[in-house]
């Protein structure tokens, strides 16, 4: 059940974290790997962390942006707001995937919604662009001083 998933979950994240013996970090690696096939969020967004960032405990891993986009996408749907972020940017840059400015810009605009401020920067940035989608300088500047305002130092600095 669910509850299950979480605990593996949680035994996956210490074990990666923190592994006391030889191979609990290929153990804790292979529960965070289960309970994201079952599309537990949080171990999802540890999955893709690992790929992204290439780093398993102290061991440095060739990075794997398609991997981690996927895991992401999965965390993001489950509703990880950190891993919805990591994904606008992927789509943004074209990391793990094709570039499509279009969803990168409506996936900032949804987090801008919930309240995370530098998603409003790059949100701003794109509609002040018109990047995937059309121009729109006022909603820009809204979108920017909406995200100082959440305390983004970013999107004050750009605030003029």
């Amino acid at each position: 059940g669910a509850g299950n998933i979480d605990a593996c979950t949680n035994y996956g994240d210490l074990l990666v974290t923190s592994p006391m013996r030889k191979g609990e970090l290929e153990e804790g690696a292979r529960l965070l790997n289960e309970a994201c096939d079952a599309e537990q969020a949080r171990a999802c967004f540890i999955v893709g962390t690992i790929s992204h960032y290439g780093r398993l405990g102290d061991q440095q891993r060739p990075r794997d942006y398609g991997a981690a986009r996927r895991a992401y996408e999965t965390a993001c749907r489950s509703g990880h707001t950190e891993a919805c972020f990591r994904i606008a940017q992927f789509l943004y840059d074209g990391k793990g995937g094709p570039q499509v400015l279009s969803e990168a810009r409506s996936l900032f605009g949804a987090l801008c919604r919930q309240d995370v401020g530098t998603a409003c920067f790059f949100y701003g940035n794109m509609q002040q662009a018109g990047e995937g989608g059309a121009l729109d300088i006022s909603g820009g500047k809204k979108a920017i001083a909406k995200g100082c305002d959440l305390g983004d130092p970013t999107a004050c600095a750009a605030k003029q």
